[in-house]
């Protein structure tokens, strides 16, 4: 036993010389730097990534990915909106820079966009050019929505020399509402058909069947009649269409949804795309990660030694931009919040959903309501709330659903004083449990100051707090409305 006590300290020890010593095998591996292009228009905000927005599930992904690459690799990073992209950040070795890379892919918000326009094929083209001017790839992360809708032309056409690379596909097959937001940034509800145009411009050359179209004439009206029913207010990952736009330039094509993994075997080989050996010691002890010096690969341009004022006044320019960029967003504060909560009742689901069917009877099983009125009926109709705390919100039904046992409401007036959120969307919905009856409880809210830097009553956590007693005390009064009620 004593022996066996001091050869596994001494064991131990030589590992970890061994370790600092940094043997290993010599690797060898083609890179080519990386241009990375995330679409943030307003299509992008659509939760239909397993419950998160499609720019956050790029913001994941890409991080991820970017954190899967060896040392060596060079990244850069931009944003596309309107017709054309911005680099943010050219590429850098993403050991050394990893934490610019990843505070400046956690700040892209779709409040930077300048305009609210989305022209992929356009945008796609403007990248291509600036990704061949940085002798990188590209890697173009969009759902493919061009908004306003392509002229009857089609989209821009690509004649130039492709640095290759991939598009990313962003969102799912089934089209989803299109989140909207007010001035302040706080979602008011969702896009409808009269908010958006669905028809191409009046632009190039008319439809083929312009002729045969309703008030069509050859001078005077050559386009006919505009489409001007559509669905362009909801949104579905436009996967042939990307899937076109990437074979036409050379590049493949992957979906966001497969994950990181998806982005590396959807890369096609460039013919005379230019590489470099990154010769990179393989450590049989320890893995250097992203963010740290160790493992670089061993004469890449981008390795320096540690104190080399290049690599310092390169990586400080860096990480000075990705703070420009990223800090103010990531302050923007107001998160998106969601809580669910259920309630089982004894009771049958018909006489639940009575006592929710009629927003007006809120006060006769919610105990901080004091009265209630409607204006209006049905989905659009208006509720004000008095609280017997004292004040009053105003919130419109979206939606009361009577073989779904749903009902739907988003808020119209706050009072930040007596409830502090700036805005909220709530939805019960009843179901068979049994004997009884389920009742569950969606909630996505705001909190009432959605500036940088709000009060502790206005924050993020005072507007969780309040909602979760709210909707907790909801469904007591619920339970108890339709157990004990006649």
């Amino acid at each position: 036993m004593t022996a066996a006590r001091a050869i596994l300290p001494a064991l131990a020890a030589g590992l970890a010389l061994l370790a600092a010593a940094g043997p290993g095998i010599e690797g060898r591996r083609e890179l080519r730097d990386v241009l990375i292009v995330v679409d943030i228009t307003r299509s992008m905000n659509v939760r239909d990534m397993d419950g998160a927005s499609r720019l956050d599930a790029a913001r994941d992904v890409l991080t991820r990915w970017i954190a899967s690459q060896p040392c060596g690799a060079r990244v850069g990073l931009g944003f596309f909106t309107e017709r054309r992209s911005l680099t943010l950040i050219e590429p850098v070795e993403i050991c050394t820079d990893y934490a610019a890379l990843a505070g400046t892919l956690a700040g892209l918000d779709w409040r930077m966009a300048w305009e609210g326009d989305s022209m992929i094929s356009k945008g796609l083209n403007h990248a291509l050019n600036r990704a061949r001017g940085l002798d990188a790839a590209l890697i173009f992360v969009t759902d493919g929505q061009e908004a306003p809708p392509l002229p009857y032309s089609g989209p821009d056409d690509w004649r130039e020399d492709s640095p290759g690379g991939v598009v990313l596909g962003a969102g799912g097959d089934q089209p989803a509402p299109i989140p909207k937001f007010d001035d302040l940034g706080r979602e008011t509800g969702f896009y409808g058909p009269d908010d958006v145009q669905h028809a191409p411009a009046r632009i190039g050359a008319p439809p083929r069947d312009a002729a045969d179209r309703p008030g069509f004439h050859p001078r005077n009206n050559p386009y006919g009649e505009a489409d001007l029913e559509g669905s362009e207010h909801l949104s579905a990952m436009r996967a042939e269409y990307l899937t076109r736009l990437a074979d036409e330039r050379g590049m493949g094509f992957a979906r966001l949804s497969a994950g990181p993994a998806a982005l590396q075997a959807a890369w096609p080989p460039t013919p005379g795309a230019p590489g470099r050996d990154a010769s990179q010691p393989v450590a049989g002890f320890r893995r250097a990660g992203p963010g740290r010096a160790a493992g670089r690969a061993a004469g890449h341009p981008a390795s320096c030694k540690e104190g080399d004022p290049m690599m310092n006044r390169r990586t400080l320019l860096a990480s000075a931009l990705a703070a420009l960029v990223a800090t103010p967003l990531l302050a923007h504060g107001p998160t998106p919040q969601q809580l669910s909560r259920s309630v089982k009742v004894a009771a049958p689901p018909e006489k639940v959903w009575a006592l929710l069917a009629d927003p007006a009877l809120i006060a006769a099983w919610h105990p901080a309501i004091a009265e209630a009125s409607m204006e209006g009926d049905g989905a659009g109709a208006k509720r004000s709330i008095a609280f017997k705390s004292g004040g009053t919100l105003v919130d419109g039904v979206d939606d009361i659903g009577t073989e779904t046992m749903t009902i739907r409401w988003r808020l119209s007036r706050e009072d930040i004083e007596v409830f502090p959120v700036s805005f909220y969307t709530n939805s019960i919905t009843v179901t068979p449990d049994g004997d009884g009856a389920s009742v569950a409880w969606q909630a996505s809210f705001f909190r009432a100051d959605t500036t940088n830097e709000p009060e502790e009553r206005f924050s993020d956590e005072a507007a969780v707090a309040a909602m979760e007693k709210y909707v907790d005390d909801a469904l007591a009064g619920i339970k108890a409305a339709a157990e004990t009620g006649g």
